[in-house]
């Protein structure tokens, strides 16, 4: 059973340089909290492979797909990275070497990579793993035939992890000379265009001071991929704009049970199902918690989370003793919400 989950509102995103400005125009006056944000995730979502910090090593370079058809190994030459693979037990074997062009993901997990063939862009087969520090198979690649360009990526697949999709309308995956004008979830995909606030200082969207359903259709743009997203006629996956509903523009179906495995992006579902969200009457909400422009240390996650569970609970609500509380550090999240497998 599937049920409709809605969200999303409308404008293609191909329209971009007549309306946005770029998260540099923002820096002029917000260097502040630009820099801050910069030292998160979501600010190195996205790129083209060596204009950022290195967040991979290359110790473990070398592997097989699970069914064992096909051998590849990693390198790097100055800045570039690439790709070699060949195909095992074949007598004339497929074999050869691909440039990896761009990044998606920020690195504090894994990152993907796209190989550029002619101007259309494809998931390459090698993926690199944060958490065992080592290069392996991209999920799922074992199942294709053919080493690479099996995988096409669609306009959706980028969406939200850079900013300003330079897609070409008319093909599956084609892509202008950069596919995105700049790299990473930058300031105006949650508070919208900024030439007219830049030119006339006419207000921005900020997500915060928004109606329940709006301001959470800037978070569930992204953070709820449900089993398939549905555009509206005449809406696409480039249509949403901060400050409108997810709902004006996809229907998002989700399973109406317990989803068959665990998916990246399913923080919407678990939030909507938690007992805080349901008790608060829509007051609560991703902002809540976590601060879009800043991550706190790792020293100091357990405090700053704890102080957002305090903002709403008492001290007093915790049914665990002391002595265990003692043992998790104090920290909320161990017991309440404990990591996903």
């Amino acid at each position: 059973m599937f049920r409709p989950f809605a969200f999303l509102m409308a404008v293609p995103l191909y329209a971009w340089a007549a309306e946005y400005a770029g998260s540099q125009a923002c820096a002029l006056c917000h260097a502040e909290i630009f820099r801050s944000f910069l030292q998160t995730p979501m600010a190195h979502s996205s790129g083209r492979v060596g204009t950022a910090e290195p967040a991979e090593r290359f110790d473990a370079v070398a592997f097989r797909d699970s069914r064992g058809a096909f051998a590849y190994t990693v390198g790097r030459q100055g800045s570039k990275y690439y790709f070699d693979y060949r195909e095992l037990g074949a007598r004339q074997p497929v074999q050869g070497r691909r440039p990896l062009e761009y990044f998606v993901g920020s690195g504090h997990a894994a990152r993907s990579y796209l190989i550029n063939f002619d101007g259309f862009l494809y998931e390459a087969p090698v993926a690199y793993y944060t958490a065992s520090h080592s290069w392996n198979a991209a999920p799922g690649y074992a199942s294709y035939d053919y080493p690479y360009l099996a995988r096409p990526i669609l306009p959706g697949c980028l969406q939200c992890h850079a900013s300003g999709i330079q897609w070409i309308p008319g093909t599956q995956n084609g892509y202008a000379a950069s596919p995105f004008r700049e790299g990473g979830v930058a300031c105006e995909r949650c508070h919208g265009p900024g030439s007219e606030h830049i030119a006339s200082g006419k207000p921005m969207v900020n997500p915060g001071k928004l109606a329940a359903p709006e301001r959470d259709s800037t978070c569930d743009q992204c953070h709820l991929s449900g089993e398939i997203r549905v555009p509206k006629q005449g809406k696409g996956d480039l249509s949403f704009r901060p400050g409108g509903r997810l709902a004006d523009t996809l229907t998002v179906f989700v399973r109406s049970g317990a989803a068959a495995q665990m998916k990246v992006t399913s923080h919407v579902e678990d939030l909507a199902q938690s007992a805080c969200m349901k008790a608060s009457g829509a007051k609560l909400w991703c902002g809540t918690c976590h601060d879009p422009h800043s991550v706190p240390a790792d020293a100091e996650k357990a405090a700053y989370f704890r102080a957002r569970c305090l903002s709403c609970h008492a001290l007093s609500d915790c049914g665990g003793t002391q002595s265990a509380r003692q043992a998790n550090g104090d920290n909320c999240v161990t017991c309440h919400m404990p990591r996903n497998p």
